[in-house]
């Protein structure tokens, strides 16, 4: 990655599912040089594991901005597993920088709903109100952002195994290809042989048809 690229800022990135434990995502780059947001158009790839893994971690901040369990159980919530984090964004600049946490939660009756908590990223940890959790968050954008601009930048991806054509070689010996056997080649006078061979109920084995007896049990003698 070289040092223009470390300078785009990630301003939003979404997960979508393609397969169990798949995602493709959705990426919305800051050019410091255009001075703009654009949308990464190459996100054809599947992210990987530890980009997923970076995402899903939001889920802990999920439950605790919805109110869904006590303060003092942060990240050890047994509600966790009923959110699923699937990006975020972030809106202004400096002190007035927002983050929205996008996602959903698992419902028994209305399925998966819509949860997405909007905070300010850079708060006064003395003010009243302020969010205990807001460093810890911090933390987590900056290792999803690293990934972002890896998987931007350095082609940095899942790759599913069972496509993939670099197949390890089989560990038992019988499981492994063999050399090829070339054939003799065909020659008119070994064509002539054959035919004479077989004329006189000769194989290529140097072997001929006789009548069955004590002898030749098997019908052939050389």
């Amino acid at each position: 990655m070289t040092k223009e690229q470390e300078q785009y800022e990630v301003r939003s990135v979404k997960l979508k599912k393609k397969d169990k434990d798949e995602f493709t995502p959705e990426i919305v780059l800051w050019d410091p040089v255009r001075k703009r947001n654009e949308k990464f158009e190459n996100c054809s790839n599947l992210v990987h594991k530890d980009f997923l893994k970076a995402v899903t971690r939001l889920a802990d901040h999920m439950v605790i901005l919805w109110n869904a369990d006590a303060v003092d159980n942060f990240e050890r919530s047994e509600v966790t597993q009923q959110f699923e984090a699937r990006g975020y964004s972030l809106s202004g600049r400096d002190e007035e920088l927002k983050i929205t946490l996008k996602g959903h939660r698992l419902t028994a009756f209305a399925g998966a709903m819509t949860s997405n908590a909007t905070i300010l990223l850079d708060q006064d940890m003395d003010e009243e109100g302020a969010y205990p959790y807001c460093q810890d968050l911090q933390g987590k954008i900056k290792v999803i952002e690293s990934e972002v601009l890896a998987y931007c930048f350095e082609g940095r991806c899942y790759e599913n195994p069972q496509l993939s054509l670099n197949m390890p070689e089989p560990e038992d010996p019988k499981n492994k290809v063999t050399k090829a056997k070339i054939a003799e080649p065909t020659t008119p006078e070994s064509v002539v042989k054959d035919i004479v061979d077989a004329a006189n109920g000769k194989g290529k084995g140097g072997r001929k048809k006789v009548p069955q007896s004590q002898q030749h049990p098997s019908g052939e003698a050389e």
